[in-house]
């Protein structure tokens, strides 16, 4: 499971995203805009761009055939774009000249909520003309893209929204049956959408996957992306624990309730929970992931990232402590409550647990450490670091860690 959310990360990173831009500048419409070229900040909607970078935060860089890419928002109706823009492939897009509305005949699209089995949007088709006839209960609203040539004043080949005269049959979710479906296959959905995004190396394979892919599955790859998008700073890192702390329910829509970072466990919590897990109970391991907080988590995640990079297997006993001794310390201090004993109480507290025979050795422990201060914390990790690389049976007087105990006990 940690594994597979880490792959997560580097997958969300490899897509990129747009760096929150600071400061002001004017925003173009249509063609003729200032691009971030010439600005020298992130771009406006309409700005030209070259990559997501370019743009505002919350903007994607979409190529569409025959232009430059510009900075665009995510659109599903004509009236969610301002003046002198127009919703196409799903973004605000600037109006292009040679495009008109023309009144003709074409099969119409509509879309409407229908009630069926399961959670999510039920979605029924049902052929008729005007407003349908079937059973079932819901309206259906649908707007309708004509085919036909327009007899309008416009050149081209007009795109309407239902306003022609012609006589429009098409396929619409209204009052017809449908089958609703489960949430489990909407997240399903997301996760078909990510795993075609996954190999992308440009704006125009992503924008494909979403507009090819399932068109809920779409929705919530799209919304996951833009949130992550806001969770690299100005020096291009990813921040785990933004994306964990802002993006949770955009990250739950794509990868169901196992998505972490939900509760208000700390690092060292999470460690505390992972230890008490049966071996191989993966459920329990899932759980503790849910449990902890998005900064615990995201501790967490640095210090395995350290282990896994500089620790593989074979190295030295030391390499853990050696090369990721400050992520790991961060993770066990993480969320604890000092109190004011010294390293020397310390160090006994732990040996009398390791020899009383509890059941819940860790959990005795951890009661010492927040018995003692923060100091005496960080010198008894370097007792105890001495004794997992030397294989001490015990805490206390181990012939090879003879230095470490008596920095402890202030020697």
């Amino acid at each position: 499971m940690t594994q597979r959310l880490l792959m997560l990360s580097g997958l969300l990173l490899s897509l990129g995203g747009c760096v929150p831009a600071g400061g002001g500048g004017g925003g173009g419409g249509g063609e003729g805009g200032a691009g971030p070229e010439d600005m020298g900040v992130a771009g406006f909607l309409g700005d030209r761009c070259e990559n997501p970078r370019d743009c505002q935060g919350n903007l994607s860089c979409v190529q569409e055939p025959g232009f430059d890419a510009v900075c665009s928002e995510a659109c599903e109706g004509a009236d969610e774009c301002g003046d002198g823009f127009e919703c196409r492939q799903r973004f605000c897009l600037p109006v292009r000249g040679g495009e008109g509305e023309g009144e003709g005949e074409g099969e119409g699209e509509g879309e409407g909520e229908g009630e069926g089995e399961g959670e999510g949007e039920g979605e029924g088709e049902g052929e008729g003309e005007g407003e349908g006839e079937g059973e079932g209960e819901g309206e259906g609203e649908g707007e309708g893209e004509g085919e036909g040539e327009g007899e309008g004043e416009g050149e081209g080949e007009g795109e309407g929204e239902g306003e022609g005269e012609g006589e429009g049959e098409g396929e619409g979710e209204g009052e017809g049956e449908g089958e609703g479906e489960g949430e489990e296959e909407l997240v399903a959905q997301c996760q078909e959408v990510l795993d075609c995004i996954g190999p992308c190396q440009d704006q125009a394979c992503l924008q494909a996957c979403i507009a090819n892919g399932p068109p809920e599955g779409g929705r919530r790859a799209e919304a996951l992306i833009t949130c992550q998008g806001n969770c690299f700073d100005f020096a291009g890192e990813f921040d785990l624990e933004c994306y964990l702390a802002e993006c949770n329910g955009e990250g739950r829509a794509c990868f169901g309730d196992t998505f972490p970072g939900g509760g208000d466990l700390s690092c060292g919590g999470l460690l505390t929970c992972l230890n008490e897990c049966p071996d191989a109970d993966d459920a329990c391991v899932d759980e503790c992931f849910i449990d902890s907080s998005p900064r615990g988590y995201s501790l967490y995640a640095d210090a395995v990232d350290c282990v896994q990079a500089n620790c593989p297997a074979g190295s030295a006993p030391t390499c853990q402590e050696d090369e990721c001794g400050v992520e790991i310390t961060e993770c066990v201090n993480d969320g604890r409550v000092f109190g004011a004993g010294d390293c020397g109480e310390l160090l006994d507290c732990a040996d009398a647990c390791v020899n009383g025979g509890g059941d819940d050795v860790a959990g005795c422990i951890d009661d010492c450490r927040s018995a003692a201060t923060e100091a005496a914390n960080t010198d008894f990790d370097g007792v105890v670091g001495c004794v997992n690389d030397n294989m001490c049976q015990t805490i206390v007087g181990c012939a090879a860690c003879v230095e470490e105990e008596a920095i402890c006990r202030g020697e």
